[in-house]
């Protein structure tokens, strides 16, 4: 279930799983969406937070050491989409730690940490692995507008005014 080269998994390069650069991270399938983590997982690279939430908080988040019963559904991929982007590949780690840290900034379990910089965080560990730059930034974009319309208020009505607009947009265009 990982995406490999011939030296290993892409992520070795940024991601030790179990205290290993690069290793396989273990999964238990518990039904048909969702995964049990099994493995530890330590990212190396730059966070993109520095200066913004507290060395403390970066620390933190670096590790995911998971706990009893953490479910990740891996990639939240809409169907039509799967043929750009898979549920798992070299980006696993990030997403899961991403699905991770989403709860926890929700619930202020980690001083300074916001779903936007949950966001952030996952594009700097994607470009950390070497994640293209169109790839990276249309998963950042993807999570973006997920984390502004689960905002709710202003900022979902902002996301629904976008979408209308690029709908309206791309009418005119092919009008």
């Amino acid at each position: 279930m990982t995406d490999t080269t011939r030296d290993g998994p892409q992520w070795r390069h940024g991601f030790d799983i179990d205290g290993q650069s690069g290793g396989p991270i273990r999964l238990a399938q518990v039904d048909r969406r969702f995964f049990e983590l099994r493995s530890r997982i330590d990212f190396r690279g730059h966070t993109g937070l520095e200066g913004r939430v507290p060395d403390a908080t970066i620390a933190r988040i670096r590790t995911l050491d998971p706990p009893e019963r953490f479910l990740t559904d891996l990639g939240s991929v809409p169907g039509p989409t799967r043929w750009f982007l898979g549920s798992y590949g070299e980006h696993t780690p990030a997403v899961i730690i991403h699905d991770w840290l989403i709860p926890i900034s929700r619930t202020s379990g980690l001083d300074g940490m916001t779903d936007q910089y949950a966001d952030r965080y996952m594009r700097f560990m994607l470009d950390e692995i070497g994640v293209r730059w169109l790839k990276r930034w249309i998963m950042w974009a993807a999570v973006a507008l997920r984390t502004r319309y689960a905002a709710g208020g202003l900022r979902r009505g902002s996301v629904v005014a976008w979408l209308v607009a690029a709908l309206i947009g791309l009418s005119t265009f092919l009008y």
